[in-house]
């Protein structure tokens, strides 16, 4: 990941996942990251690794280390 902790809107994460030449409903984006939101919090009610930051969009919040493969 290259931008930890920036606030994405929901178009420029559309962008990045799938191209500028897409269309797509308003909550798309939402639906995409409730369903990895689920999968990788371990308390949804207390999250750690994604963040919603009302009417802008989302923030990966978690610490992000280079690691050598």
């Amino acid at each position: 990941m290259t931008n930890p902790h920036m606030v994405f809107s929901r178009d420029q994460l559309w962008d990045k996942a799938r191209g500028h030449e897409t269309i797509v409903g308003d909550r798309t984006i939402d639906v995409h990251v409730m369903r990895l939101f689920k999968k990788i919090e371990p308390d949804p009610a207390a999250p750690t690794y994604i963040k919603t930051v009302h009417g802008i969009g989302y923030c990966f919040a978690a610490s992000v280390r280079k690691t050598a493969f």
